[in-house]
């Protein structure tokens, strides 16, 4: 029986981020999810298949805006259309190549249309889901969050 695990989105994560000579490690802490905040974007992609869920990537403003500068090549100083536009990018890439992973481990999964949240007061929960978290550690300059949630 395949079990699911973030090890495809790590290693995605790793290869995307390689892509744009940004460093990208695990930061260890697998406790549980911060509570977004009013700086924060959140870049949410569903999964469909043999495992449906989601997979939510909560980036601090500024880290994201560092991300979106280099992804485009020049500077980002507000998460205007093309820089949430990279973000969304960034999360269909990071999917994608672990789609192709949990292929390889004989999964038959997809991913939907990624969507960007912004805003205040921000709540994601999935009940009787269950949630897989890590932090990742970007050109040691801040984290992001990726939380998959998902049904058994």
């Amino acid at each position: 029986m395949n079990t699911i695990s973030l090890e495809p989105f790590l290693k995605a994560s790793t290869h995307v981020f390689e892509q744009f000579q940004m460093s990208c490690q695990e930061t260890g802490d697998n406790s549980q999810a911060a509570t977004p905040t009013s700086e924060d974007v959140l870049a949410m992609i569903g999964i469909t298949g043999d495992v449906r869920g989601q997979i939510i990537f909560r980036i601090p403003l500024q880290v994201g805006l560092e991300i979106s500068s280099t992804m485009m090549g020049m500077p980002t100083e507000n998460l205007d259309q093309m820089a949430q536009s990279a973000l969304l990018e960034l999360g269909n890439m990071i999917c994608g190549n672990a789609m192709t992973i949990f292929m390889e481990k004989g999964f038959s999964m997809n991913i939907t249309p990624p969507t960007l949240v912004v805003g205040q007061s921000i709540e994601v929960s999935g009940t009787e889901m269950k949630a897989l978290y890590t932090a990742l550690s970007i050109n040691n300059t801040g984290s992001i969050e990726l939380t998959l949630l998902y049904e058994e």
